[in-house]
């Protein structure tokens, strides 16, 4: 019993100077009906949220940005732990997973508006290539995020890349063209990484005629041991160039 008063204690005296530093290294927010945004975005209803969002326009950007670049410090996670070896003492601990995601949702609320952000989100995807909430922001901003084009291609482009599914979402999301993405996923083609091939295949079939220049590499799939290959590959060649198919022998 004495263990736990003793844990509870030092979770809260750390809790305590931790808030007071908090508080005051905290930028000022927008205030929508007496509440700082952030609590809106944390704690409000979706419509709640969004209005916060709207009315302090692009004045809710350096919110946003400072929640979609939060990560959980060793102190914080060390602090979660202790907490929850305890009952005596509630303290609630916001997850940075939780404020990634709730700034998509205001980026979402902003759309093009928040065109000026698109810089610095592009500056914390760079920082973290596994960072797929700053991607999902530049997929709500739209079309006005093409800036973000080549830092997208490049990490498609990259054998390496975590969350690929979520790199190719944003370039559709922002409008990104077919002679911009095609050349990637044919090279893609070339990976030894049997789902990798087939992923690439599948979004070449997106791009439908505009992914003609894949023809060539795509009927070399056609003969491939792999069936799930063959099948891919039957279906983006109907897709992209029925013709091509057609003399294939494809049905």
């Amino acid at each position: 019993m004495r263990k736990r008063v003793r844990i509870a204690l030092a979770v809260l005296f750390v809790a305590v100077v931790s808030g007071i530093v908090w508080q005051v290294l905290q930028p000022r927010e927008p205030v929508y009906q007496g509440k700082p945004l952030s609590f809106w975005l944390i704690y409000g209803k979706p419509q709640e949220s969004e209005d916060a969002v709207r009315q302090a326009g692009t004045n809710a950007i350096p919110t946003l940005l400072r929640m979609l670049r939060a990560k959980d410090s060793a102190l914080k996670v060390k602090l979660m732990d202790l907490t929850s070896r305890q009952h005596i003492i509630k303290i609630h601990f916001t997850q940075a997973l939780v404020l990634n995601i709730e700034a998509v949702h205001g980026f979402a609320a902003l759309g093009a508006k928040a065109q000026s952000a698109v810089p610095a989100v592009i500056e914390i995807l760079n920082q973290d290539g596994s960072s797929y909430h700053s991607m999902y922001a530049l997929s709500t901003i739209g079309p006005a995020a093409k800036e973000a084009i080549p830092a997208l291609l490049k990490r498609l482009d990259d054998p390496t890349t975590e969350y690929e599914y979520a790199v190719f979402s944003t370039l559709r999301g922002i409008g990104a063209k077919s002679d911009e993405v095609v050349p990637v996923l044919i090279r893609q083609l070339a990976s030894t990484n049997v789902a990798k091939q087939g992923r690439a295949l599948a979004r070449l079939s997106q791009f439908g005629s505009d992914a003609k220049s894949a023809v060539p590499k795509v009927l070399g799939f056609l003969d491939s041991p792999q069936l799930s290959l063959r099948w891919e590959a039957t279906n983006c060649l109907k897709t992209i160039d029925p013709e091509a198919a057609a003399k294939a022998g494809v049905k």
